[in-house]
């Protein structure tokens, strides 16, 4: 399991989660678990996201692009794209 600082979503530029944390159970990131999203902001499922944040194993920063799977204050998501 890889944990994540700093991390940041957002939808169309519109920032719905900063300085959040995350997790992901692969080394791929073909899922990410991240939170604390507030009521108002919370992601969508089978909407797509922009996901930042630093590994904080390495301090490496990762960028995704994921699918919602699950909402709520903490939400999952399909990696789709990743740099």
């Amino acid at each position: 399991m890889q944990d994540y600082t700093n991390v940041l979503v957002t939808k169309n530029d519109i920032p719905l989660l900063e300085n959040g944390t995350g997790t992901s159970n692969d080394g791929a990131l073909k899922t990410f678990s991240c939170g604390k999203f507030a009521l108002k902001t919370r992601p969508v499922k089978k909407e797509k996201y922009q996901i930042a944040g630093t590994r904080k194993s390495d301090n490496k920063r990762i960028f995704i692009v994921g699918e919602c799977t699950f909402e709520g204050e903490t939400s999952q998501f399909k990696n789709t794209v990743s740099k």
